[in-house]
């Protein structure tokens, strides 16, 4: 799965973000998002209505707001996810992902660990020997898909 098929497949999720993250955590990431949507579909069926930031809230008080993440990248070696919305389970669900990430190589998704003296990175053995090379292969597709303004 490519960050755009994460996109596409969880629009609502990334309505106001891009995952800016390495291969490697992008299943760790699908695997939030099913649970974030299992969650507020567990609520409605509980009569919690989902509501927009804009809206105002029900007078029973039996309401969420709908969960998006604002930004998604790689900060001191870990995933972080910024979001708005969503409640104490999905913020655990987002705390849960961000340190299951320190184990998960961030390119390959392999079990991964602190790499590096300057940039300090979650990587396995392979990836870190490796990292100049697959450094400028990431940079060349970023370049790509912002020349061609694909989204």
């Amino acid at each position: 799965m490519t960050a755009d098929d994460l996109v596409d497949k969880y629009p609502a999720l990334f309505a106001s973000a891009f995952p800016s993250i390495g291969e490697g955590w992008l299943p760790l990431l699908e695997t939030l998002c099913s649970r974030i949507e299992l969650h507020y579909k567990w609520k409605e069926q509980g009569g919690v209505k989902i509501i927009e930031a804009e809206e105002e809230p029900p007078e029973d008080g039996k309401y969420l707001h709908r969960f998006y993440f604002s930004q998604i990248k790689e900060k001191f070696r870990g995933l972080r996810a910024y979001s708005y919305g969503g409640d104490e389970y999905t913020q655990g669900l987002v705390d849960m992902a961000e340190a299951v990430s320190y184990h998960i190589c961030e390119n390959c998704s392999n079990a991964g660990s602190e790499k590096g003296e300057h940039w300090i990175r979650t990587l396995c053995d392979p990836c870190h020997d490796d990292w100049e090379n697959i450094r400028e292969t990431n940079w060349q597709k970023e370049k790509a898909f912002y020349k061609n303004e694909s989204r």
